[in-house]
């Protein structure tokens, strides 16, 4: 949870001390990101094509405020199913 909330924290913090948005900053990397990985892994660009790195709606906040909740949902979902498994174990 404390990385999730780091990223979180970063990223907010990134437009006053850089002047760019964390979103903006991706976004002008994607051009050299296409120039170097053209071609040099198929599978991740199989994985592109399949809408496998699609970014959901921009109105639910910034893309790194998104993926750390989505972090965040997976671990506490991992941390409830483990304390409902051992509230069901026998003994």
């Amino acid at each position: 949870m404390r990385g999730a909330a780091s990223a979180v924290v970063e990223a907010e913090q990134a437009l006053g001390v850089t002047g760019t948005s964390d979103d903006e900053w991706w976004e002008r990397l994607v051009p050299l990101l296409d120039e170097r990985m053209a071609g040099r892994f198929p599978h991740l660009a199989a994985l592109e094509q399949a809408g496998g790195f699609a970014v959901p709606d921009a109105e639910a906040g910034s893309y790194t405020l998104r993926r750390a909740l989505d972090r965040f949902a997976f671990g506490l979902d991992l941390v409830l199913d483990a304390v409902a498994a051992r509230i069901s174990a026998p003994g």
